[in-house]
């Protein structure tokens, strides 16, 4: 097996660990926005299977949809649950028309996407009145990565814990962010101060950020907001 086979057997593996979470409604590791979805189209962004999108919260919704970079999830989403619209693309880049969405998500997706050009696309296909919920990361997630890089000693890992710190300072100070040097990928920790800057200034309002056992946050777009 290659190391590209391997990654993407692990990957799948992750996803239906996450389903097996989903399904357990008793499970405090479960994460799940929780909206009446009763008649309302949705996304999620960073869907994996679509694992999230079989979960009770969304029975009775119009229409479950869901985009990802990785290929084989969702070719094998396609098989598992061919009742929900899963696509093969990324947050900077969604592919439906302006103001398509009643309620866009996405669980701990948006952490390793370029966020303001993704909060961007998100807000585009969100409908005046609509919602949002972002699953993130805190600087608490971070921490943990930076000790365990810091045990291995391993320069590489060192070097790459160095650019998502400075990558998330410039996020939450300037609403920037910039791709890691050698590869082109984005990754980032999140400050909710940074990401309430960026729903205000993408015209949304009733901004809630959750900080208990999951760091998330939500809002609602203006009603009289553009799509453009």
């Amino acid at each position: 097996m290659t190391d590209r086979q391997a990654s993407s057997v692990d990957t799948t593996l992750y996803h239906l660990a996450e389903l097996r979470l989903v399904e357990d409604l008793h499970d405090p590791r479960r994460c799940v926005p929780k909206y009446d979805c009763r008649g309302l189209d949705v996304l999620d962004v960073g869907c994996g299977l679509g694992q999230t999108l079989v979960a009770p919260e969304f029975r009775g919704a119009r229409g479950l949809h869901g985009i990802d970079i990785d290929r084989l999830a969702i070719e094998t989403g396609i098989k598992m649950f061919p009742e929900l619209v899963l696509s093969v693309a990324s947050a900077e880049h969604i592919p439906y028309e302006n103001g398509r969405f009643d309620l866009v998500f996405s669980r701990v997706a948006l952490p390793y996407t370029n966020i303001p050009r993704a909060m961007t696309e998100i807000a585009r296909v969100v409908r005046p009145g609509g919602r949002v919920w972002l699953s993130l990361h805190s600087w608490r997630t971070e921490m943990r990565e930076v000790r365990v890089a810091v045990r291995s000693l391993a320069a590489r890992r060192l070097v790459d814990r160095a650019y998502v710190c400075v990558n998330s300072l410039l996020l939450g100070a300037f609403g920037r962010c910039i791709p890691r040097p050698w590869s082109g990928t984005y990754e980032s920790f999140q400050f909710a101060s940074g990401l309430t800057r960026i729903f205000r200034r993408l015209q949304f309002r009733d901004i809630i950020v959750h900080r208990a056992r999951h760091f998330y946050i939500s809002a609602q777009k203006e009603p009289g907001a553009t799509n453009a």
